[in-house]
């Protein structure tokens, strides 16, 4: 792996573990808003 494909891919599991943080902080009508946007999305793993 390369330095910066290293880095980057660092940096994003940083920020994904911010996201999850907040996401457990929040009360369970947010929560529940924020599980059910996900769903109208297609994965770009497809």
């Amino acid at each position: 792996m390369d330095p910066e494909g290293g880095a980057a891919a660092l940096g994003a599991l940083e920020r994904l573990g911010v996201l999850v943080a907040v996401v457990e902080d929040l009360g369970p009508v947010a929560r529940r808003a924020v599980r059910a946007k996900p769903r109208g999305v297609r994965s770009s793993v497809d």
